[in-house]
């Protein structure tokens, strides 16, 4: 299968710095930068000779400890997309589901790990992490991982289903009746392994399952409608798809940084 696949990030309106990264075909943002002036854009091949992983991260932390998580969470799904892939699979063979949900999570588990020694290093006064979503492509199946509430949606003849769920209390807060305040993550990368067990929620589709995808930090999800997502994702070409979305996103009010991976199947 090949897929059109772009990337764009602006930081907003409203914050001073861009907490959000992405690991993209080896494209990975800089620890301090700010908005992209244009996307990025690749053509990827999934095949029987490998598998290919690319993800989206919205850093948390204050300060420049969310563009530093987000960043460690970029190197290490670049680290698992170039290297540990070959390593744990090689060129050559078949791979199993199995293998690749044991893939995922160990990937999840290592860039959870790496956060937290980075955390301990920099003496990080509060809680430092980033949400993740990750998608991996190997022939004609499409593995989707998440922690946190960045999102993945599906688009399939026009129509758009938000894939990921939303780890975070909402459901506890409406339990409570309590109102008023953005409901605070139960899943992300950079959780305290003494308090808390990592559980990423992994899904498995084919590509025939959809005709686009789009990976989204809160910063779009939150200034659009899944209507208004839809909307953009219907666009062509993906480089427009991504711009298009992030400039709504920033004129909608712009609140927090803004980050897309959009894609299409080519067939």
């Amino acid at each position: 299968m090949r897929y059109e696949v772009s990337a764009f990030s602006d930081r907003g309106r409203i914050r001073e710095q861009n907490e959000d990264n992405f690991y993209l075909n080896n494209h990975v943002l800089k620890e301090k930068h700010s908005s992209m002036k244009s996307a990025y854009k690749t053509e990827l091949r999934s095949s029987g000779e490998g598998i290919i992983c690319f993800g989206l991260f919205d850093g948390m932390g204050g300060e420049a400890y969310g563009e530093k998580a987000s960043l460690v969470a970029a190197r290490t799904c670049g680290f698992y997309d170039k290297k540990a892939s070959r390593v744990f699979f090689g060129d050559s063979r078949n791979i199993s589901q199995e293998e690749i949900l044991n893939f995922l999570n160990r990937m999840a588990f290592d860039a959870n790990r790496e956060i937290l020694l980075t955390a301990d290093k920099l003496k990080c006064p509060s809680h430092m992490g980033t949400t993740a979503v990750i998608l991996l492509l190997y022939r004609d199946f499409i593995y989707c991982c998440s922690l946190g509430d960045s999102r993945i949606y599906f688009l399939k003849d026009g129509r758009i289903r938000q894939i990921s769920e939303d780890q975070t209390d909402a459901a506890l807060l409406r339990q409570l009746g309590i109102t008023g305040r953005k409901p605070s993550l139960t899943q992300y990368l950079g959780i305290p392994e003494d308090t808390a067990s990592l559980t990423p929620d992994i899904r498995i589709f084919r590509s025939e399952d959809l005709d686009a995808f789009l990976l989204a930090s809160d910063g779009l999800t939150d200034m659009l409608k899944d209507s208004e997502i839809a909307y953009y994702m219907r666009t062509e070409d993906t480089s427009a798809m991504a711009e298009t979305l992030v400039r709504a996103a920033y004129a909608a009010g712009g609140k927090d940084n803004i980050t897309v991976i959009a894609g299409r199947v080519l067939r």
